[in-house]
């Protein structure tokens, strides 16, 4: 049979068998991690995250108080992870109070130092700039804006392992309905760059869309972001790019999962200072996603207008295909203004027919009208049909 054989050779001589790299304990036992916001969404994830890696005592600060569910999952973290979970009420945005807070944890968790922050606190208020007043804009930068300086002034003098922000993809991407969200956020951004300046840690993540939260199994709203290129991250997801992030340690990092296609025709198409921004990684993966599908494969039947339309329809309003007909209404089918921009945003990646909102809107138009559309176009006709759509530009790399 087979055999291998070491020759040690002589007792003291190092062996030149490479050894495996321990992985790096992110967390420890005898430490404190504060998590602000820590009662729902990302901000429990995060306590979830730093119990199941070892974290052995965390400290969550909220303005409100956890629901039975959350202390009963709470209590159900503590039994599995063997480690301490403590909630503070502090209002982050308030300086008095995270002072107070993070004196109280000196107090209850005396021989135990605090080696980590990670700042979760939100607060949401959309609308476009024309409706949004200066209270409006308080209201959102206060958690996140206020409550990152009074935590950094709080903690200073705790030799932290991690001092990490949660802010947006929209502090880069641009939201129309978030500038107040996106400008906190932005703010974030720059000061983990100043703490990692100053020798402190700091480092702020710019989380795409996550099925947390308000977006928790919305499959209506997940499958409109999905059209313009924001795929959603799950929970393993998240843990998965969380962990990534913090062995990585970089001031700044960009989680999200994007959809190159739609992406490339919803968003850059449109924005100039975007398609600069990222139009190189864009083209660099969809030439990656051409090569792997230029493999040979079984030819499609290739589906007519009216076939394509059913079906078009039948995966995004939940209907049966055989209870579909050329003269069924759209409004019949609940099709609302932003199914209709899916819909709008799926036919022009597919066909490269920009079908005007209105239509899906209009009480009188059926699937025929729609079919028209297309067949038009196919016949020849212009494919600009509509004018709330932006036709597409070509990229090149920066």
């Amino acid at each position: 049979m087979p055999m291998v054989v070491l020759c040690l050779g002589s007792k003291d001589e190092p062996s030149n068998i490479p050894l495996i790299p321990k992985a790096k304990k992110l967390f420890q036992k005898n430490s404190v991690y504060i998590v602000t916001g820590g009662l729902s969404g990302l901000g429990f994830q995060t306590v979830k995250f730093i119990a199941q890696r070892g974290g052995g005592n965390i400290v969550i600060l909220s303005r409100s108080g956890a629901n039975d569910q959350i202390e009963q999952e709470i209590n159900n973290i503590t039994n599995q992870c063997q480690c301490l979970i403590t909630r503070l009420q502090c209002d982050v945005s308030v300086s008095e109070q995270v002072h107070q807070a993070v004196a109280q944890i000196s107090k209850l968790l005396p021989s135990k130092p605090i080696k980590g922050v990670f700042h979760s606190a939100v607060i949401l208020h959309d609308g476009l700039v024309e409706s949004l007043d200066k209270s409006h804009y308080e209201k959102v930068m206060r958690p996140k804006v206020n409550g990152v300086i009074n935590l950094h002034n709080a903690t200073k003098h705790c030799d932290l392992d991690y001092f990490v922000c949660y802010s947006s993809v929209s502090a880069f991407l641009g939201n129309a309905s978030q500038t107040n969200y996106a400008s906190a956020n932005s703010f974030m951004d720059a000061f983990c760059q100043y703490r990692r300046n100053i020798g402190l840690s700091g480092q702020a993540i710019n989380w795409g869309a996550l099925n947390l939260g308000l977006l928790l199994n919305q499959h209506h709203f997940q499958r409109f972001l999905e059209s313009k290129g924001m795929m959603i991250l799950e929970v393993t997801e998240i843990h998965d790019s969380l962990e990534q992030c913090l062995l990585i340690n970089k001031p700044q990092q960009v989680v999200c999962k994007f959809h190159f296609k739609n992406i490339r025709y919803n968003v850059l198409s449109q924005n100039k200072s975007l398609t600069m921004r990222l139009s190189a990684l864009v083209e660099e993966e969809l030439k990656k996603a051409k090569m792997i599908n230029s493999k040979p494969q079984q030819s499609k039947r290739i589906s007519s207008p009216n076939e394509y339309i059913k079906s078009l329809i039948s995966e995004n309003v939940n209907v049966e295909q055989d209870e579909l007909s050329d003269d069924t209404c759209l409004s019949a089918l609940g099709i609302d203004s932003m199914l209709a921009m899916t819909l709008q945003n799926l036919i022009f990646q597919d066909k490269g027919v920009s079908v005007p909102l209105v239509t899906f809107l209009d009480p009188e138009k059926t699937l025929s009208d729609l079919v028209k559309i297309l067949v038009e176009v196919e016949n020849g006709g212009n494919q600009e049909i509509g004018s709330d759509f932006l036709p597409v530009v070509e990229m090149t790399g920066f």
